[in-house]
C-alpha cells in the first residue's frame, strides 16, 4: 500500500520533495543507488523522481506504450488464476 500511496501522491504533487513520504535513509539510499555514488545529495529528489526510480527497481522500463508508473504495478493475477 505504501508504494500505491507514493504513486498517487506523486501524481497530485510531483514537485514536492520525496522526504515528505520517504525517511532520510530511504531516499538517500535510493538516490545513491540510482546515481551510482556513495555520497547522497544534500537535497531530496522530487516525489516524481523518487517514484520513477522505485518503479524502475520494480521493472518499469519507461516505454511509450507502458503507461504511467503505477498503472498496472505488476500486481495483476496470473492468467492461470483467473
Amino acid at each position: 500500500w505504501r508504494v500505491m500511496g507514493l504513486t498517487m501522491q506523486s501524481r497530485e504533487t510531483p514537485e514536492l520533495p520525496c522526504d515528505v513520504f520517504l525517511d532520510l535513509e530511504q531516499w538517500q539510499a535510493l538516490a545513491c543507488y540510482k546515481r551510482r555514488t556513495r555520497t547522497p545529495p544534500k537535497r531530496p529528489p522530487t516525489l516524481a523522481q523518487a517514484t520513477l526510480w522505485i518503479a524502475e527497481l520494480g521493472g518499469y522500463q519507461g516505454r511509450r506504450s507502458g503507461g504511467a508508473t503505477g498503472r498496472d504495478g505488476g500486481l495483476a493475477r496470473p492468467a492461470a488464476a483467473r
